[in-house]
C-alpha cells in the first residue's frame, strides 16, 4: 500500500474546503463544493476556476452528473435538483421531496436520472420534467445517506450501486425497491463518501482516513492508497482522460492518483 499514490493538481480556492463531487463534462473536470454552492472547473493543470457563485441561496452543491448533455447539480439543505446554463448560473427542475434536504448523489441509469439522499437514504428518480419520485425506501440498518451512486457491469449488465455514510457499505440496487449489500464495513472506514470505475473495477473514497479502497467484485473491499497527504476524506472521484481524480475535505484539493509501483489493480478499460 503506498503513502504517495496520490499527487495534488489544484489548492483550495475561494476558501471552499470540501470538494462534494466532481464530473467530466465536455472534456473537463468540474467540481462543486459545500460551504457555498459554487460551481469550479479545473484548468487541466493546476488550479480551479469559479464558473458559477452561490446557487440559489443553497448552501452546498452536493452532487453533479451529465444527463442528456446537459450538467445537474442537486443540492442541500433544500433537496433540489438544478441544470446549469452552461455559462454562468443554474435552474431549478426539481424541489424538495419526503423532507429528504439532501441530494447527496446523482446517477444515469436505464435513461432515468437518479438520486441517493440524506437523511433517510432513499432512492429518487427525476420525472424529466419537474419533480422527484421515490423508488427504494431507507436502507436496512439505519443507513443517514447514500453518499455515491454508480454504474457498473460486472459482466452480467449493467447494476447500479451505491455507497453509504454511517455504516460505510457498498449496496447494489435490486431494480425494483431495495438494495442488497454486497462489501461490509472495512478498514474503520466508517464511511464511502466517493465511487469510481477505473480500470475494470469499482474504487471508493473513505472517511475518517480518507483512503482508497477497491472492491474484490464480490463481497469486500482492499485498501489501494493510504491517507491522502492529511486530507481525511475523499469527498469525490472521477476518470478523466484514464486517470483517477479525487476531491478532498477539509482542503477543498484535487488529487490525480498513480498506480504504485509493481502493483497490479486491474486492467485498463478505454
Amino acid at each position: 500500500m503506498a503513502t504517495n499514490a496520490w499527487t495534488q493538481v489544484a489548492g483550495q480556492l475561494n476558501s471552499q474546503i470540501v470538494i462534494r463531487d466532481l464530473v467530466v463534462f465536455n472534456v473537463d473536470i468540474y467540481g462543486c463544493t459545500q460551504s457555498s454552492g459554487r460551481l469550479f472547473r479545473w484548468n487541466g493543470s493546476n488550479a480551479w476556476v469559479e464558473v458559477a457563485g452561490n446557487l440559489n441561496t443553497q448552501n452546498a452543491i452536493t452532487s453533479l452528473v451529465v444527463f442528456n448533455g446537459r450538467l445537474y447539480g442537486g443540492t442541500s439543505t433544500g433537496g433540489r435538483l438544478f441544470r446549469w446554463n452552461d455559462t454562468n448560473a443554474w435552474v431549478e427542475v426539481a424541489a424538495e421531496l419526503n423532507s429528504q434536504t439532501q441530494i447527496a448523489s446523482l446517477a444515469v441509469y436505464n435513461g432515468s436520472l437518479c438520486a441517493g439522499t440524506w437523511p433517510d437514504g432513499k432512492l429518487f428518480r427525476w420525472n424529466g420534467v419537474g419533480a422527484w419520485v421515490e423508488v427504494a425506501p431507507q436502507l436496512i440498518g439505519g443507513t443517514l445517506a447514500i453518499t455515491d451512486l454508480i454504474v457498473f457491469d460486472d459482466g452480467s449488465g449493467d447494476a447500479l450501486y451505491g455507497s453509504t455514510w454511517n455504516a460505510g457499505r457498498l449496496q447494489q440496487w435490486n431494480d425494483v425497491n431495495a438494495w442488497v449489500s454486497v462489501a461490509p464495513l472495512f478498514s474503520g472506514q466508517s464511511s464511502h463518501f466517493s465511487l469510481a470505475v477505473y480500470r475494470g473495477s469499482i474504487y471508493g473514497g473513505t472517511s475518517p482516513g480518507g483512503q482508497l479502497f477497491q472492491w474484490n467484485g464480490v463481497n469486500a473491499w482492499t485498501t489501494i492508497a493510504a491517507q491522502l497527504n492529511g486530507q481525511t476524506n475523499i469527498r469525490s472521484l472521477v476518470v478523466h482522460k484514464n486517470k483517477l481524480y479525487g476531491g478532498t475535505s477539509a482542503g477543498g484539493r484535487l488529487f490525480e492518483f498513480h498506480i504504485p509501483p509493481g502493483q497490479i489493480i486491474g486492467p485498463m478499460v478505454v
